[in-house]
């Protein structure tokens, strides 16, 4: 069994020694990964209409990727696993070089499967050039190399891409807590959700 421990982003602010200091005491207690969740822009609370998530626009939060590559220059074997990454937010390939540096100037391979886990039956898993999206029981596939606009339905092409897919997801799913909450504001701005989980 594998167990990770949460970096603790908005406890550290933005204390450098206590970033390196929980980094390599993570990996002296023998956890296999660390896992942070991203929260790039945060609400004011004031704002017309008001706010109730957990965190505003004061909450300190580090920028994952550049966390681990911290981490990473300071740690030896330890993973790393961004819970959440929030994607539409970033240049697709930008994140790509970003995660591709990481993987090479660290210590271990780059586990290159994305999850997500949303309200009302919705799922999604990417691994590779594949992605398998379930939308209450609609089973979805695409290559999004061929087709990045998500146009061509293949599952009936692919079942056993779909049935590894479907493997894949499960067993991630089997080793992280359950969502908290229903809703879009609990899986994305909330933290409540699970999201891309990618893995030093």
């Amino acid at each position: 069994m594998r167990i990770g421990v949460v970096f603790p982003q908005t406890e550290f602010g933005h204390d450098q020694a206590a970033v390196r200091d929980f980094a390599q005491a993570a990996e002296a207690a023998g956890y296999s990964h660390i896992i942070a969740y991203d929260h790039i822009l945060g609400a004011n609370p004031n704002r017309p209409g008001g706010l109730s998530g957990p965190y505003t626009h004061e909450s300190a939060f580090l920028e994952p990727l550049v966390l681990f590559s911290h981490m990473a220059a300071v740690t030896r074997r330890i993973e790393f696993a961004p819970g959440i990454l929030i994607l539409p937010q970033r240049q697709t390939a930008v994140v790509a070089k970003q995660a591709a540096t990481l993987d090479m100037l660290s210590a271990g391979p780059l586990h290159e499967a994305m999850f997500w886990d949303g309200y009302e039956d919705k799922t999604a898993v990417r691994a590779g050039r594949w992605k398998l999206v379930n939308n209450q029981g609609k089973v979805e596939l695409f290559d999004l190399e061929a087709d990045p606009s998500e146009k061509t339905d293949l599952a009936a092409r692919q079942p056993e891409t779909v049935a590894k897919l479907r493997q894949t997801f499960e067993e991630w799913k089997k080793g992280n807590a359950p969502r908290i909450g229903k809703g879009p504001a609990n899986d994305e701005g909330g933290g409540g959700g699970r999201g891309k989980k990618k893995k030093k």
